[in-house]
């Protein structure tokens, strides 16, 4: 743990087997000063909490993160590049002043890169669990 991810220790160690419950505790009115806790701390939890979930749900399958988002991108690259196309080839439309060209080849490389982001990443865990794997046995 590190930061102020000393709140998800539940969740972590459910997640290890641990056995949780939920204990009452009586909590006496603050007497002196006032609450540290504003907006700054409900922004970095909120930061901290999407860590947390990325880690625990895609950490040994980071492709499942990163393929849909890449997948939506390039799909939406890609239909607009064939509309284009329909237009040029059918109708005769010049595109070099069509921005929506730029944006759909943008789109299409943003996807592609996305995906293979996923991709690196399933390496990386394939190759670390084969490591781990080579270790425990030695």
């Amino acid at each position: 743990m590190y930061g102020d991810n000393y709140r998800f220790l539940p969740l972590i160690a459910d997640r290890e087997g641990f056995k949780i419950t939920e204990v009452s505790v009586k909590h006496n009115p603050r007497e002196h000063g006032k609450s540290k806790y504003g907006f700054v701390r409900i922004f970095y939890g909120f930061f901290d909490t999407l860590t947390t979930y990325f880690i625990y749900q895609f950490a040994e399958k980071p492709l499942h993160f990163f393929g849909p988002i890449g997948g939506v991108s390039f799909l939406a690259g890609f239909v607009i590049l064939v509309y284009l196309t329909i237009l040029r080839l059918f109708y005769n439309v010049d595109l070099y002043r069509r921005p929506i060209l730029l944006f759909g080849v943008l789109l299409v490389i943003v996807g592609l890169q996305i995906i293979m982001t996923g991709i690196i990443g399933e390496l990386i865990v394939y190759i670390n669990q084969k490591k781990n794997k080579i270790q425990n046995n030695v």
